[in-house]
């Protein structure tokens, strides 16, 4: 596990996505790396997954997917990177917050 969070936070987060056509319906599925330090110096790494949906509501059916979307077909997404942009920022990172 460590290894693959290495490599994977190595890569820019604009190297990072796939588009893909599945029954959950369309939305974009996010993994995050959680990190929480106790008091006492306790240390806790959690990978969070986030489902949201393309009306911003959170999709749990996206979430149980798992890594298995990247064996999936390919699926052409129109939606522009400013879009994607406006998601992340207005819905998925309130969503993660509210979460933790």
């Amino acid at each position: 596990m460590q290894e693959a969070i290495k490599r994977w936070q190595a890569v820019s987060p604009e190297s990072i996505g796939v588009a893909v056509s599945g029954s959950e319906g369309p939305g974009v599925l996010t993994w995050w790396l959680v990190e929480t330090r106790g008091p006492s110096g306790e240390h806790r790494a959690t990978v969070l997954p986030l489902g949201v949906s393309d009306d911003g509501k959170r999709n749990s059916r996206l979430e149980r997917l798992g890594a298995s979307v990247f064996t999936r077909t390919g699926h052409v997404n129109g939606t522009t990177a400013s879009a994607r942009k406006a998601l992340l920022h207005e819905k998925v990172e309130p969503m993660l917050e509210r979460e933790l």
